[in-house]
């Protein structure tokens, strides 16, 4: 279909994905199926999105919605982890914002990044967990306890329409323990999370490893399947 020069292919793509996700990456695009460069450029030359350059590997760059700051390393990671989820790991996935969350969970939904999904079949939506220390396992405890604290989220989870993504990192080793102590089988270093039951038949789960700032290289040459 033909689009006018001052509205390339893919710009209302890109613009809404970046507004969603809180961050664009020309090569996470890419791998999407979008070719993003035409639409990038346009946007950034009309103001709709800012670019931070060479803040990433290899000189990248990154794309914020219009007005933000660039993002510090935690939030940068944070972003970067939910962009990777959602375009290239769970295709049919979408960053959810705050006010939606509430809308389709209650007032007392838990704060933090959430998905909407149908990647797995019928729609749910995951709270993503992106670890920042080494005990993946009381981390995942403590944000099953802290959702719990809501009825409607409770619901949720017992119907299957509420559950969580563990987001590890590109290089963890930690991936199968994890989905064994999800199951409920008692492994090394998971024994507490395990001792909760099979996690995964009280709420939906998905493991998945996503890059970071150092790792994002390497993903995507592991993509293409480089050596």
């Amino acid at each position: 279909m033909a689009t006018s020069s001052s509205n390339p292919s893919g710009a209302d793509l890109v613009l809404g994905s970046i507004d969603r996700l809180g961050i664009g990456v020309r090569e996470i695009f890419r791998h999407a199926g979008v070719e993003p460069n035409n639409a990038l450029q346009h946007l950034v030359r009309k103001g709709r999105i800012t670019s931070v350059r060479r803040a990433l590997p290899q000189g990248r760059a990154y794309y914020l919605p219009r007005g933000v700051s660039p993002l510090a390393a935690r939030a940068l990671n944070h972003r970067l982890a939910q962009a990777w989820f959602c375009l290239v790991h769970a295709r049919q996935t979408l960053a959810l914002r705050e006010a939606e969350v509430r809308l389709l969970l209650g007032m007392r939904a838990p704060s933090g990044m959430h998905v909407l999904t149908k990647a797995t079949g019928s729609a749910k939506v995951l709270q993503l967990y992106v670890p920042t220390t080494r005990d993946v396992a009381a981390g995942v405890i403590r944000m099953v306890e802290r959702s719990s604290s809501s009825a409607d989220v409770v619901r949720a989870m017992g119907q299957g329409y509420y559950g969580f993504a563990v987001l590890l990192p590109w290089l963890s080793q930690v991936e199968q323990p994890l989905r064994q102590a999800l199951r409920g089988e008692s492994v090394p270093g998971f024994a507490d999370l395990a001792r909760r039951g099979p996690l995964q038949e009280q709420a939906p789960f998905e493991v998945a490893r996503v890059p970071c700032v150092e790792t994002l290289a390497l993903a995507l040459k592991d993509l293409r399947g480089e050596s």
